[in-house]
């Protein structure tokens, strides 16, 4: 196969042979672990130039022929994030070479899939907007939640659709975040029902910022899927991002906030001390997410960096958020309406980053 494959090469134009063997660098996730390989490319680019005019004598073909066979058996063989056989590689390649412009092919597919989520999104909310009761000013607030539950199904299915040609690990890695960008919109819908209907927060369950267990949960999905993701990199290096760790800490944190002062003289104290847990522990689970996202990106190339460090961003959004939450909460007791929204703000900002992380991830494994 390897012999028949160098057979053909030769036929290829020496510009774009040597394409070829930046897109198969291009697709390494540690490039330090094939970097001395890539001095024979870089010596005879050197030496001969860039452009269309490139000549390459018979020995430089070869040596690069030999370079794009280590960099597909390593990418076969031995790359910790993506999961190639030979045949699919092979597709792969030959797709990228009769592709005009490939990264605006990979960033029109991204960008495709993006707006249709957009679009099915507005459209789940225009089925919300006629077909539930109330007068129209009511509709609004209560259409919100088929928006926001289709805009996370869509995010949630462009980070899942885009794992296929990750490794095993790092498919179950993008799993949990896909499981937790779930439950974030499960989190997320009680808000508009709230707005809508103000006499709901008089609920103990919804009188301290609403119901805040699911963003407890969100939290600690992100952090499992990215301490599996630096598991797989071998990039932990800190005792106390573990999980034995990281669960014990959350045990004691958690008892510590229950038996703090009750300043705001809460009547529902359960109710409050639930609330104000879930706030505390979404921060104690996000910054270890965001620690792990931001260690990742230190190893890996640019094609593997961009999505996960907007994505570790967005997890310090939420560590923001919840932070405002947890002290407005302690000190205010009961909070609704226009101060949830305010505090609220941050979140925003972590859902529009996480939505860039998805549509950069799209892009990266599109190309």
């Amino acid at each position: 196969m390897e012999n028949e494959q160098t057979n053909l090469a030769p036929k290829l134009p020496d510009q774009i042979l040597i394409e070829r063997i930046t897109y198969l660098a291009s697709l390494v996730s540690n490039l330090q672990a094939v970097d001395s390989k890539l001095d024979t490319l870089r010596v005879i680019t050197a030496r001969v130039g860039a452009g269309n005019q490139i000549s390459l004598g018979e020995s430089e073909r070869s040596q690069l022929l030999v370079l794009e066979n280590d960099l597909k058996n390593y990418l076969v063989t031995s790359d910790p994030v993506r999961s190639f056989t030979a045949e699919k590689l092979q597709r792969r390649l030959e797709k990228y070479t009769e592709t005009r412009n490939p990264q605006a092919r990979a960033a029109k597919i991204a960008l495709r899939q993006f707006l249709a989520i957009f679009g099915l999104s507005f459209v789940a909310y225009g089925i919300g907007l006629a077909v539930l009761p109330g007068p129209l000013n009511i509709r609004f607030q209560l259409a919100s939640p088929f928006f926001l539950i289709a805009l996370h199904a869509g995010l949630a299915w462009l980070f899942w659709s885009s794992r296929k040609e990750f490794v095993t690990a790092l498919r179950t890695a993008y799993g949990y975040i896909c499981i937790g960008l779930m439950i974030s919109s499960l989190g997320s819908v009680q808000f508009p029902l709230l707005f809508a209907h103000p006499a709901l927060t008089d609920m103990p369950i919804f009188k301290y910022a609403g119901f805040m267990p699911p963003f407890q949960f969100m939290c600690s999905f992100f952090y499992i899927g990215l301490y599996i993701y630096a598991r797989q990199i071998q990039e932990i290096r800190l005792r106390f991002l573990k999980p034995l760790w990281v669960v014990s800490g959350a045990v004691l944190i958690a008892s510590a906030v229950i038996v703090l002062p009750d300043v705001a003289n809460v009547p529902e104290k359960p109710f409050f001390d639930i609330s104000l847990v879930s706030t505390v522990l979404s921060v104690y689970f996000s910054v270890p997410a965001a620690v792990l996202g931001f260690a990742i990106v230190r190893h890996l190339t640019a094609r593997y960096t961009r999505a996960l460090r907007v994505f570790a961003s967005a997890q310090l959004a939420v560590a923001a958020a919840c932070v405002l939450f947890s002290i407005v909460l302690y000190i205010k007791g009961p909070i609704h309406g226009a101060t949830v929204a305010l505090a609220s703000l941050p979140f925003g900002v972590s859902e529009v980053l996480m939505l860039a992380s998805g549509y950069m991830l799209k892009k990266s494994v599109s190309e």
